[in-house]
């Protein structure tokens, strides 16, 4: 028992002391319990304290031993490794929201008089029980992986190597389609959870390129050898709503061995309250040590609305698209996430990151949307200030926006000090560095960034750009190649390989690439417009050229981004250096993100020895 000194308690923290218990269990205690807890005035939603004469009246009534046994096992049932499913109306009720997952359209057996019935019903009443499933699971299975991987831990440390570990697709073989989306939800909770237990010592495969083997041909000696991981964890899903079962193998690289197997049925209570718990008790068995950040993070985590943990996924899985399309629709689930639950930094992080590529793509007007890319960075760190992605976003928006050069680079180390797994800072650090001139060190981080994720049409991309800043054009036009291979509509590789062949004076070839990008975007993106124009003026084709300047000039009419950056090419290509350096000082008081490159872009060489251009460098820190 605690002491029964009165006192007042002004946190969940001080209250869990008191008790001598965790905070997870107090939280627990308040909502199911009656635990007197009391609300701060006018305060945050998280804002507690309590009264510690409440709390001593509270555990007489009760009982003073109020921490039980989380399962009951069922005797005579199944052995320790299985978990008895409770009722699902035994598990504590959140608000209703028969709209969590809209794409999904078609339900099995239903007519479609019924459908939207049948969604509000499903998601309604079973939208916590999926993600308490999701977490649950992501925890037992992690806590049965690190018995395996302790001695290989030991091995691999020995050798300064990381365990890799990959996280395939969890395959939904219940019978029942619409369950493809708690499928693909348990396969980014576990890539998540198991990367963020320690970076620095254990690495695993980024979702995009995990998610390229879901419903694959190819075999297990393929796919370790494509990813190079030491171990694979294979997962299926079976069974109905009242109870899920789940069969989990973990298979070892070196000679496909099988070296845990395992079937668990999934509980339907309060059973997220024990992951922190899980967690530690696997980093303690893997025999790392988690930061004092980890945990923090799973405190906030902890409170969060399951609401609005969705549709922070759902907002990552649609970003991830980089399409105009998949840009907005994720930036719609990033802003109902925190209507949700304005606590969700990571919510205001994505929604910071929406804003950022919108603008950068041009599909948002700049100032606007870099405004509020800066607002929701700032506030997903003062949430969060351990969140890797939240100093990401801060990082990538000081790097291509705001110009604040040594603060972007301290916020990207920030960022991967916090989660060397995080595959987007490592993304962002590497053009950073890139347009710094520091070609070896955004080469290793590009390359980081391709062994967690090698499959990114995204990141081979941006290793074309480095390379074809460094001048080293056929090794841009190899990577891009490869992405083109995969996906011959990727736009952002179509321009990058166009950039390399012009560098290597293959101007027909480049101007046929920076044709497919129009096509492929529509036409009405400026900042894809300079490369044409340029390549058009460099093969003599001055019409042509002429031509992207005033289809440039008609879209800043509109009032929509037009790139000076993308004049100044043009002009530069023309030979026309006095506009060219007209268009770049516009372009510098309009803080155009495309000057960001001045100082690596082979494209600007001709104008390098004018005093004028050199001004501009020094403006941008460039030059001393």
């Amino acid at each position: 028992m605690p002491s029964r000194q009165p006192c007042r308690l002004d946190s969940w923290k001080a209250i869990a002391e008191y008790l001598g218990r965790s905070v997870r269990t107090v939280i627990r205690w308040a909502d199911d319990r009656g635990l007197p807890i009391h609300r701060v005035p006018g305060g945050k939603r998280h804002a507690v304290f309590a009264y510690s004469d409440e709390i001593d009246a509270w555990l007489l009534s009760s009982g003073d031993e109020q921490e039980t046994t989380p399962l009951q096992a069922v005797p005579g049932s199944a052995p320790d490794s299985t978990l008895v499913v409770l009722p699902i109306d035994k598990a504590p009720a959140y608000p209703q929201r028969p709209d969590v997952f809209p794409y999904i359209q078609n339900p099995p057996s239903l007519g479609k008089s019924d459908q939207a019935t049948w969604a509000r019903h499903f998601f309604s009443r079973h939208l916590q029980w999926i993600l308490v499933c999701a977490s649950l699971f992501v925890c037992l299975v992690a806590s049965m992986l690190v018995l395996t991987l302790r001695s290989s831990h030991a091995r691999i440390s020995a050798n300064t190597r990381k365990v890799r570990i990959a996280v395939l697709p969890v395959q939904n073989l219940t019978g029942d389609r619409s369950r493809e989306v708690l499928a693909d939800a348990l396969t980014d909770e576990l890539i998540t959870r198991l990367g963020g237990l320690n970076p620095q010592e254990m690495g695993v495969i980024a979702r995009t390129s995990s998610m390229a083997y879901k419903n694959t041909a190819k075999t297990l000696p393929q796919i370790t050898h494509e990813l190079s991981v030491d171990y694979v964890l294979k997962s299926v899903m079976k069974g109905d709503l009242n109870q899920l079962r789940f069969g989990v193998q973990l298979i070892r690289a070196q000679d496909l061995s099988v070296l845990w197997s395992q079937n668990y049925a999934r509980a339907a209570g309060s059973l997220i309250l024990m992951e922190d718990e899980l967690g530690r008790n696997i980093a303690n068995e893997i025999g790392i040590q988690t930061t004092h950040h980890v945990s923090d993070i799973n405190d906030r985590a902890l409170t969060i609305h399951p609401d609005s943990h969705l549709d922070y996924l759902q907002g990552r899985y649609y970003w991830n698209q980089r399409t105009q399309q998949g840009l907005e629709r994720g930036l719609q689930y990033f802003d109902q996430a925190i209507k949700q639950d304005p606590r969700n930094a990571r919510a205001y992080s994505g929604r910071a990151d929406s804003y950022n590529m919108l603008v950068f793509y041009g599909y948002s007007a700049s100032a606007a949307g870099i405004i509020k890319a800066q607002e929701s960075a700032r506030r997903a760190l003062e949430l969060d200030p351990s969140l890797a992605e939240a100093h990401a976003s801060l990082a990538y928006l000081k790097f291509m926006w705001t110009w604040e050069w040594p603060s972007a680079e301290s916020e990207f180390r920030r960022a991967l000090e916090l989660d060397a797994n995080y595959v987007p800072a490592h993304h962002w650090f590497a053009l950073y560095l890139a347009s710094m001139g520091r070609r070896a060190e955004a080469d290793q981080e590009i390359q980081t960034a391709l062994t967690l994720d090698p499959f990114s049409s995204v990141l081979q991309s941006a290793a074309g750009y480095i390379h074809y800043f460094a001048r080293d054009y056929d090794a841009a036009i190899q990577e891009c190649q490869t992405v083109l291979a995969r996906d011959s509509r990727f736009a952002v590789a179509h321009s990058v390989l166009g950039l390399a062949l012009e560098g290597k004076g293959q101007f027909a070839q480049a101007i046929d690439e920076f044709r497919k990008v129009e096509e492929l975007t529509g036409g009405n993106i400026a900042f894809y417009k300079g490369p044409l124009g340029h390549a058009y003026a460099m093969a003599g084709n001055e019409r042509g050229a002429r031509k992207m300047l005033a289809e440039l000039n008609e879209m800043a009419v509109e009032g929509n981004y037009a790139s000076q950056t993308s004049k100044a090419t043009i002009y530069a290509g023309l030979g026309e250096k006095e506009n060219a350096l007209d268009a770049l000082e516009r372009a510098r008081d309009q803080n155009d993100a495309s000057l960001i490159w001045l100082s690596v872009d082979p494209r600007f060489d001709s104008l390098r020895k004018e005093s004028r251009f050199q001004a501009l460098l020094r403006a941008q820190g460039r030059l001393p």
